[in-house]
């Protein structure tokens, strides 16, 4: 976690650190992933596909092309 960190100093809008036991959510993700908030979704809280199939297909859409292009910028 430390190295990530390092790494990302001086990249902060490349950044985004979350806990979602704190009750970080929507509002978080979307702002940095620059989308329109969901209305009427739940937050996912479970790490299986069932907890994403509700989620509208364009947000889908939009949320794993920002996600592509953010592991670019990182990995390379």
């Amino acid at each position: 976690r430390k190295n990530v960190i390092q790494f990302f100093s001086d990249k902060k809008e490349q950044f985004l650190e979350v806990c979602w036991e704190r009750g970080d959510a929507w509002p978080e993700l979307c702002h940095f992933l620059d989308l329109e908030l969901p209305i009427g979704v739940d937050f996912p809280r479970a790490n299986s596909s069932d907890s994403r199939d509700h989620l509208p297909y364009r947000f889908k859409k939009k949320m794993k092309k920002k996600i592509k292009l953010l592991k670019t910028m990182v990995c390379g």
